[in-house]
């Protein structure tokens, strides 16, 4: 059981949010702002009311609502697939099947592509090939996290959610104009639960989830034509890796949704990955002109145990380390001829660096 407690307390005054109803559906499916009507390709956006009904933490919670659309729970080392098409392989050594973006940030491991659903304005997921518009690795569709931007109103909202197993989540966001030019917007969250499975070899609780996250962006628009957006990020997990129960040691209880084991390790899954962007629009008589500027990081520690049992004679672990950093750079022009035709042309750089350990005990 999940009780959610929202105060909307606004700084200097109270922002109403319009039900949806048949209010139309923005998406940047193309890589322009376009009604979702308009799109000629087959997408699901989830918006940030729909993501709050849900009450989705992450992607995985999301996929279990999107057609064709498959999406491990694994925090570090998750798999997706759309329309069966996909990439289990999170080696170094495979590129995924399926793009995952963030703000229009390619993020090219799936190590990395997990962050929490913290002030995010929409998600978007693009089912089919999309290599045209967004590049490599996206044969099997794409995936877009849209996170609010900074604008020119003062005010701020935080929530605290609880459930059993002791869970506590905590996350909030601000919004102050700086000046008539400059906004700043801030969002955290904090979430934490105790495990829920018992460990009979020791009496400690496993399947401890937990999480925190920063996010902060600066904007500045100086006139009707130039739009700057600078952004910070910070993602850690601290949690219990994947819990196991052996099919011939240790003890059984309620079948497939068991809640008892035995095991004699308690191994902890961690990530800690920073990014930032510099988004730079330009508006132009004849075209507008974007810029996505982008360096994302993160190192990740996946053990786990294999055996599932407190049998020391059969004590089998796995570990898997990961750290990448990468960097890219987008430039892209979008225009108009006429009502009828619409065009884009663009490049993107990316430079990727990749280091896993993997090991065996």
């Amino acid at each position: 059981g999940i009780l959610s407690l929202a105060a909307c307390a606004l700084l200097l005054g109270y922002r109403t949010v319009a039900a949806q109803g048949l209010d139309e559906v923005i998406v940047t499916a193309q890589k322009r702002e376009q009604g979702l009507q308009d799109v000629p390709i087959s997408v699901e956006a989830f918006s940030a009311e729909q993501i709050d009904n849900l009450s989705a933490q992450d992607i995985a919670d999301l996929g279990v609502f999107a057609p064709n659309v498959e999406i491990d729970r694994a925090a570090n080392q998750p798999s997706y697939r759309i329309r069966g098409i996909g990439t289990s392989d999170f080696g170094v050594g495979a590129d995924p099947a399926v793009g995952v973006y963030q703000d229009g940030v390619y993020i090219g491991r799936s190590g990395g592509s997990k962050v929490a659903f913290n002030d995010i304005a929409r998600v978007e997921i693009l089912n089919g090939p999309q290599g045209t518009l967004f590049g490599r690795n996206a044969a099997a569709g794409a995936i877009q996290y849209i996170t609010n931007q900074a604008d020119d109103d003062l005010y701020g909202w935080a929530r605290l959610t609880l459930g059993n197993y002791d869970r506590r989540q905590v996350d909030g966001v601000i919004n102050v104009p700086l000046t008539d030019e400059l906004y700043f917007r801030s969002g955290i969250l904090w979430n934490r639960r105790d495990g829920w499975v018992d460990n009979l070899y020791n009496g400690d609780d496993l399947a401890r989830r937990g999480s925190q996250s920063i996010n902060a962006q600066l904007r500045w628009v100086p006139t009707d034509r130039l739009d700057m957006t600078l952004r910070l990020e910070y993602d850690e997990t601290d949690q219990d890796s994947r819990v196991r129960s052996s099919a011939v040691w240790g003890p059984r209880h309620r079948g497939p949704a068991f809640t008892k084991v035995e095991s004699e390790h308690k191994l902890d899954e961690t990530r800690y990955l920073f990014g930032t962007s510099l988004h730079l629009t330009y508006d132009m008589d004849w075209s507008t002109l974007t810029s996505i500027t982008s360096w994302r990081e993160y190192s990740s520690s996946n053990p786990e145990e294999k055996d599932g049992s407190a049998e020391l004679l059969y004590s089998f672990n796995d570990l898997n380390e990961e750290d990448n950093w990468q960097w890219s750079q987008e430039l892209r022009l979008n225009g108009n001829i006429g009502d009828r035709f619409t065009w884009t042309v663009g490049v993107n750089y990316f430079d990727e660096r990749a280091r896993q350990t993997s090991g065996i005990d």
